[in-house]
């Protein structure tokens, strides 16, 4: 099974999951104890050809992406969850920083991230969970924003 998302977790979120991080089949890279995908690529060709779709069923990380990770706003630094990395900090700040440029929260973009990993035939479908409407409506706006393939590298790697 495989799970798309901005953040990668340092143990799996479900046995067997390898998580897709890259950025649309960029190269990444594995970290901590969970399973990564460096070719993610070869994986979003064979769904292509299949008709299938990459999944993110954690699209904002379990919450860690739903904010800025300022103290009191949700995914605070130090929460100790599979996504509270160094390296997912850093994610989270490039995705705020491209949130801010283009009139987005950081939540959305990480749906942009998570529907932009996908394949040419159907790309990803992220599944997002929220007891607020208008969190609802925010995430569901994301859905049609479009990142291009160098803002996708940008939010992975930061380069």
């Amino acid at each position: 099974m495989f799970q798309v998302s901005l953040a990668k977790p340092s143990w799996p979120l479900w046995p067997g999951t390898t998580s897709v991080c890259d950025g649309a089949g960029l190269s990444g890279g594995a970290s901590g104890g969970a399973q990564h995908d460096s070719g993610a690529g070869d994986y979003r060709r064979a769904c292509g050809r299949l008709g299938l779709c990459l999944l993110g069923w954690a699209p904002l990380a379990g919450g860690f992406l739903a904010s800025d990770g300022n103290a009191g706003s949700g995914g605070d630094a130090g929460s100790g969850g599979p996504f509270d990395t160094a390296e997912n900090r850093a994610r989270r700040a490039r995705a705020a920083a491209l949130g801010a440029a283009k009139g987005l929260s950081v939540a959305q973009v990480a749906v942009a991230f998570a529907v932009g990993s996908g394949n040419a035939a159907c790309g990803a479908l992220a599944v997002c969970g929220t007891l607020r409407e208008g969190r609802l409506a925010e995430l569901a706006a994301a859905a049609v924003v479009r990142l291009t393939r160098r803002e996708l590298r940008h939010l992975s790697h930061g380069d």
